[in-house]
């Protein structure tokens, strides 16, 4: 990708990097052209102490930058993103730095509309750590958001002299549309749910803006119980146990998926009795929607995006109705030969997951499969029905059957004897 910057013994010429750069920079990410990216080389120059030129330090944020963007990102995603030609400029403290610096630019760009050239970093607060922290002129935080620190106090939490009008034309400001299409409405829902979760421990303004920050977080960045659990440590005067904590995770989660697979509202959703009053779980449905279990990061099927509501709901509805649904690579009721033999299938999280799943896979000894599906089965200790698929090599030679259960809550990482993963 970046063929025009290896290592050479002489030095890319300025102006032909600047050239090459301004083909690459989106507006959306880069609205401010060539003085973002002068912004940026300035900060990655600084945090790794003069270490490289000023070219390869505009081409590491360039590139950084733009993998922010399109993907979710984490510590480890960017370490394995930086080609090998500067990877080596980076102790643990400054790559940790360059990670926070990235996750900055992103939050205030998605928050605040602000451009990589506005974020300023801050005197470290705790020289001990030297630790960089950022602003610009709307955001300042002693730690710069990661996945689970999207808001902190300052971030438009209404103070306690606040009236309710008040905290709700400041909200207003905040509400994305796509997430919140019946504005305050949505809002007043959403608090009434969170209220009950945490018996209305905090006021309502103050559950209002938990609850609006925390949608927004579930929906832009990595979302997990552990970061969720993180980002609430942001909110002073929040004291959760545990089951509350995971009702409010469970809760988030059900909000952001019927919003991507249903196209309902916050304001759409309500909760169901418990069906295991020993857990204390919160269960949610919506006119699309009920289910016993929320779909969590792992669970939500790369093909749902794509496919229309109807499929999703049947698969979605088929998994949540299956008692043995799990985060496994294997069955745990399952008996016999794993993949080989109908009592042990495959676990995959939806049908057209089973085509996804044998597109991984090869022989052994590295040849190609073809398969062709022969029917559903079903066997007394596995839950719903299974798919049977004749494996071939190549196009002709019939190696066996393979069985796939395909209500399940994760795409399985394990591979039958006689296969592995291309």
């Amino acid at each position: 990708m970046f063929g025009f910057f290896k290592r050479k013994k002489k030095s890319s010429d300025e102006v032909e990097v600047d050239k090459t750069l301004k083909k690459m920079l989106k507006p959306d990410v880069f609205p401010n052209g060539m003085q973002d990216v002068e912004a940026g080389a300035d900060m990655v120059i600084y945090i790794l102490n003069q270490a490289v030129g000023r070219d390869l330090a505009k081409v590491v944020f360039v590139s950084s930058l733009r993998k922010i963007h399109s993907d979710h990102f984490n510590e480890q995603q960017l370490k394995a993103h930086l080609p090998a030609y500067c990877v080596e400029f980076f102790n643990d403290l400054q790559f940790k730095n360059f990670y926070r610096y990235m996750q900055t630019i992103f939050t205030v760009k998605e928050l605040f509309k602000q451009a990589p050239m506005d974020v300023r970093r801050v005197e470290d607060v705790d020289a001990a750590q030297q630790e960089l922290h950022f602003a610009t002129d709307t955001y300042q935080t002693k730690y710069v958001v990661s996945e689970g620190e999207m808001f902190g106090q300052d971030l438009g939490v209404p103070q306690e002299e606040n009236n309710e009008q008040g905290t709700d034309e400041e909200l207003k400001k905040l509400l994305p549309p796509e997430l919140f299409p019946n504005n305050l409405a949505d809002v007043e829902t959403g608090t009434e749910m969170f209220l009950y979760i945490i018996k209305n421990m905090v006021e309502r303004d103050f559950a209002k803006a938990i609850f609006v920050h925390s949608t927004i977080l579930a929906n832009k960045a990595i979302f997990n119980l552990e970061s969720f659990k993180l980002h609430l440590t942001f909110f002073k005067d929040l004291v959760l146990n545990e089951m509350q904590i995971t009702n409010l995770y469970n809760y988030f989660h059900t909000i952001i998926t019927v919003k991507k697979l249903f196209k309902e509202a916050p304001v759409d959703i309500k909760r169901v009795e418990d069906v295991d009053p020993a857990n204390q779980e919160l269960h949610y449905k919506t006119n699309n929607y009920n289910t016993k279990y929320v779909v969590s990061e792992d669970e939500m099927p790369e093909w749902a995006f794509d496919a229309s509501q109807l499929l999703t709901g049947l698969v979605m509805k088929g998994i949540a109705d299956n008692p043995q649904a799990g985060h496994y690579d294997e069955i745990p009721e399952g008996t016999g030969r794993f993949g080989w033999d109908v009592t042990n299938p495959i676990p995959v999280n939806g049908i057209p997951a089973n085509e996804m799943y044998l597109r991984k896979l090869e022989t052994d000894d590295g040849r190609m499969i073809t398969w062709q599906r022969r029917g559903s089965h079903s066997s007394p200790n596995i839950g719903g029905m299974i798919d049977k698929y004749e494996i071939f090599s190549g196009k002709k030679k019939s190696i066996g059957f393979l069985y796939i259960s395909p209500y399940h809550k994760k795409l399985s990482q394990k591979v039958p004897e006689g296969f592995r993963f291309r």
